[in-house]
């Protein structure tokens, strides 16, 4: 029987330097946004490492090939399978391929045993795509961008947010770095000329950063610091002052920008070389073992990012999570490109890495704008909301003090949270008592969200500890150290708030136990602000109810959150407030208000 055609399936190809990934995505609106994954697979042939078998580039062999075509062809059955559309297949091809002596031979052999015609991209447009990919991993990205590929690096600024993207006019900067290309060319260099490739990548890199133009909006406010200056020569020191007296003319006019002294760049980085480099950091994160076991959405600071002594350490360890041989092998060259970055390109702060790349690029691409700017949180959590979410997100910002600027981590709790932890209040209902808590702790690690692209790993870890909270369930030990890692990871201040917007859902899904109602006036009101004792701080609750529909599940469920931070584990002197509520429109229950 001929399968059925869905024409929300996207099929890719990525031929990459160091391996060749196959995926079958589902962009049926609004889940596209997160680009949902329904078949993955990857070849692991390293396509640059073919043509230097020998120490010598030569042309990609007849073996090579046949592989090659062989998993495209079975390729082509899973697609048929899983009722792609033909016009919706496309094979996208990068450096090895775009840079390999029989190249043409190559493709129209692959075009030939396949029908599908491979799209080589130039260096421009793989820059382009893979900063898009990027664009598709975050809710908003501010900085600049680098993906490490096998053959090559591409290097530009973004500001993207809102389903609008912002790079620079001449897209990205290629240059031949790549983790497998670097890894040759210091294999086969003698000690003496690591100097030299040394100087070289700095001023290729410095000059493509300059191409750039990089906007005012990414810039900070003092004299720009170029790597290390204390390290440049007087040659240097001056041909810098001439240099800087050149941008500023173009300063001046809203070109060239550079990262102020105090603070700088946010750097986010995608692309196999840098993830490597991004799974080795969390083997050596201050949270061990780390919690959440997915690339995108993990970030550090560049002083940990820079440290490359101690990642060179770790990558000579057996077993790392997610860093193979092959991948191990080339972290010295990634090391050296990370110290050779440093001391050139502007001041950095912060690290995002990224799983989107030339995939994710070329399927964000296809997205609407109007998809492209939900975010992530809303869109992957939509299919599961009951009737009454809007509702529900109304009463749960009601919990949260207004006007309360200093307490900078409310407003991670911003809308699209709220909306997210109401859409998946109900969706652990129907399992058993003791399995809701850890089921709805670890939904968004590697439960129904583990797959949704585009969430930062703070949004993981609130969402999951704030549903966790709401069932009011004991978990067992390994589940208990693992809610522990999570609250390491985001803060005790955010964790508190977590857990007590967790227990406020709880209170929410007592008054609607099926995430809706018969109609009538609402059930449950909530408003919050912060009063002071004497010696202290609390959060003060009033709960407005509909009398009807009182009873004493709901003192129940209120005393549950006024005891929040009874039994608590965690250290002395840690974040938490009191919570004092104040039931009103109850008389039956004004023994509570005593």
């Amino acid at each position: 029987m001929a399968p059925t055609m869905n024409n929300n399936y996207q099929a890719i190809v990525d031929m990459g330097s160091n391996g060749i990934r196959f995926s079958i995505s589902d962009l049926t609106p609004p889940r596209a946004r997160i680009l949902p994954t329904v078949y993955q697979d990857r070849l692991g042939l390293s396509l640059y490492q073919a043509q230097y078998q020998t120490g010598r580039k030569t042309a990609i062999n007849l073996d090579v090939m046949d592989q090659v075509i062989a998993s495209l062809r079975r390729f082509k059955i899973t697609c048929n399978e899983f009722g792609v559309p033909p016009d919706n297949v496309r094979i996208l091809a990068t450096e090895a391929t775009r840079e390999a002596t029989n190249s043409v031979e190559f493709r129209s052999m692959i075009q030939e045993a396949t029908g599908w015609e491979v799209e080589l991209l130039t260096k421009q447009e793989e820059g382009r795509i893979g900063a898009m990919g990027v664009a598709s991993s975050f809710s908003k990205v501010k900085g600049l961008v680098m993906d490490l590929g096998g053959g090559s690096m591409q290097l530009t600024w973004m500001i993207a947010g809102d389903g609008r993207v912002r790079m620079s006019q001449i897209g990205a900067v290629s240059l031949p770095y790549g983790a497998a290309a670097l890894t040759q060319r210091l294999k086969y260099a003698d000690k003496s000329d690591d100097k030299a490739i040394w100087e070289d990548m700095r001023y290729q890199i410095r000059n493509a950063y300059e191409s750039l133009s990089v906007p005012r909006e990414l810039e900070g406010q003092v004299r720009p610091v170029w790597g290390n200056q204390s390290e440049q020569s007087e040659e240097e020191e001056h041909g810098y002052e001439q240099a800087e007296e050149a941008e500023n003319k173009v300063y001046d006019q809203g070109g060239l920008a550079q990262a102020e002294q105090s603070d700088g760049f946010s750097l986010y980085l995608s692309g196999g070389g840098f993830r490597g480099w991004g799974y080795l950091l969390m083997s050596v994160h201050r949270v061990q073992p780390y919690p959440i076991p997915i690339i995108n959405g993990f970030d550090v600071d560049w002083e940990d990012f820079k440290d490359t002594n101690n990642i060179l350490t770790v990558a000579k360890m057996d077993d790392v999570f997610r860093v193979s041989e092959a991948r191990a092998n080339q972290v010295p060259a990634v090391a050296f490109l990370i110290n050779v970055l440093a001391q050139t390109l502007p001041r950095m702060t912060d690290v995002y890495f990224c799983q989107g790349g030339v995939r994710e690029g070329k399927l964000y691409t296809l997205l609407p704008r109007q998809i492209r700017g939900l975010n992530p949180l809303p869109a992957a959590t939509l299919a599961y909301a009951p009737p009454m979410a809007n509702e529900i997100r109304h009463v749960l910002k009601g919990a949260l003090p207004k006007g309360e600027n200093n307490l900078w981590y409310l407003h991670i709790f911003n809308d699209d949270m709220l909306i997210a932890i109401a859409n998946l209040m109900y969706y652990h209902q129907p399992l058993m008592k003791e399995t809701r808590a850890a089921a709805a702790l670890r939904s968004t690690t590697s439960g129904i969200l583990a797959g949704a692209h585009g969430m930062s790993h703070m949004e993981r870890a609130l969402l999951g500890l704030t549903l966790s909270e709401r069932w009011r369930a004991a978990m067992g030990p390994a589940d208990v150290e693992f809610q522990r890692l999570l609250q390491v990871l985001v803060g005790y201040e955010l964790a508190w708030w977590a857990k007590y917007l967790g227990r406020i859902s709880g209170m929410i899904g007592d008054r609607y136990p099926a995430g809706t109602h018969s109609g009538g006036a609402p059930r449950i009101s909530l408003s919050s602000c912060l009063k002071e004792h004497p010696t202290s701080v609390y959060l003060m609750v009033d709960v407005s109810i509909d009398p009807d529909v009182c009873g004493h599940a709901l003192i129940k469920s209120v005393k549950h959150v006024e005891k929040i931070n009874k039994n608590t584990t965690w250290p002395k002197g840690s974040f938490r407030l009191d919570v004092e509520a104040d039931i009103r429109h109850a008389p039956a229950l004004g023994v509570l208000q005593q």
